[in-house]
């Protein structure tokens, strides 16, 4: 009995840790649509779509940057393009105290606010600005398919929101 004791006292022990590892450190999340292809391609291209994985510490320690494609959740925001209780990726288009401009509008981002936007013109609808709150980690790198694996790198360049100074 006390061996199949341990090994119950193992399994709870390591799916323990295994769960505080995805809600503190990493996890891994399987992309479904194209809103950020070319960068990350979805399920909806042809293929089998990204296998990522999102870091969850960086941002305890400092602020996202602009370039960087975040995951985030839909709490609060009235966005009616968003499914409610759905995790989205996008980049970071715009960061606090910035000026940008949003369907022809000067919009200045206040202090807990990032402006998202998808990669791709045609399907990486624009969701605005978001709270810091919503921000839940950065895309780090694509494990598969094995074609498309490496380092996912915060981009500037090809940003398709205009910006104010």
């Amino acid at each position: 009995m006390t061996k199949a004791r341990n090994i119950v006292i193992s399994i709870v022990v390591c799916f323990t840790l295994l769960q505080a590892l995805k809600y503190c450190v990493a996890q891994t999340f399987h992309v479904v649509s194209n809103a950020m292809s070319p960068t990350l391609q979805g399920r909806d291209s042809g293929h089998c779509g990204d296998y990522i994985v999102v870091e969850k510490i960086a941002y305890r320690f400092r602020e996202p940057q602009k370039g960087e494609i975040v995951l985030f959740n839909t709490k609060g925001l009235s966005n009616p393009s968003l499914n409610p209780n759905v995790h989205y990726l996008r980049r970071i288009a715009g960061v606090p105290g910035e000026t940008v401009i949003i369907k022809n509008e000067k919009k200045q981002l206040s202090d807990n606010e990032f402006l998202i936007s998808g990669d791709s013109p045609e399907n990486g609808i624009e969701i605005g600005p978001i709270s810091r709150d919503n921000i839940m980690g950065r895309a780090i790198c694509i494990y598969f398919p094995f074609d498309r694996l490496g380092k996912i790198e915060a981009s500037r360049s090809d940003l398709h929101i205009q910006q104010m100074k």
